[in-house]
């Protein structure tokens, strides 16, 4: 499916565990000279894992947890527009400030999803709408996705 996707895309990854437990993806190094970029997104935790620096992904499953859990998102032809990983998000003085445009979508480390909403420009909640924990951020505006790991205390 990567060959005859024109050099750039995603693709789903469907994965079923056969019992719960822990569970490693892992791709082969001889991918770092065929791609520019090439990321695995885990729509559970929200999770972004560069696979050309990181070449494995360990994660818990379940039985119950749906097949399509996983995408590749890659790009052969230098084209790395499709992910961004700076930093939009920052907390302070007991707000979350989020800075950028596009749907923000809040997800807890048990994957659960907490907010998901249309933002512009700078947009912020009380850190007291969180309890304390680790929570990822995605920011989705067309063909970009920011993804950030944000601490609450």
């Amino acid at each position: 499916a990567i060959v005859n996707a024109n050099g750039m895309g995603e693709i789903p990854v469907n994965f079923k565990a056969k019992e719960n437990g822990t569970y490693t993806l892992t791709v082969s190094n001889s991918l770092n000279s065929q791609f520019s970029i090439l990321y695995l997104i885990d729509h559970l935790t929200g999770a972004n894992t560069d696979l050309l620096a990181t070449p494995s992904y360990t994660f818990e499953a379940k039985v119950t947890d749906y097949e399509s859990r996983f995408k590749l998102v890659f790009s052969a032809d230098g084209n790395d527009n499709k992910i961004e990983n700076e930093n939009f998000a920052f907390i302070s003085n007991g707000e979350l400030t989020i800075n950028g445009t596009g749907i923000l979508q809040v997800v807890d480390m048990l994957g659960h999803q907490l907010i998901s909403r249309q933002t512009t420009s700078v947009f912020r909640l009380p850190t007291s709408d969180f309890p304390s924990g680790v929570y990822v951020l995605r920011l989705i505006n067309g063909d970009t996705v920011k993804t950030q790991k944000i601490v609450v205390r």
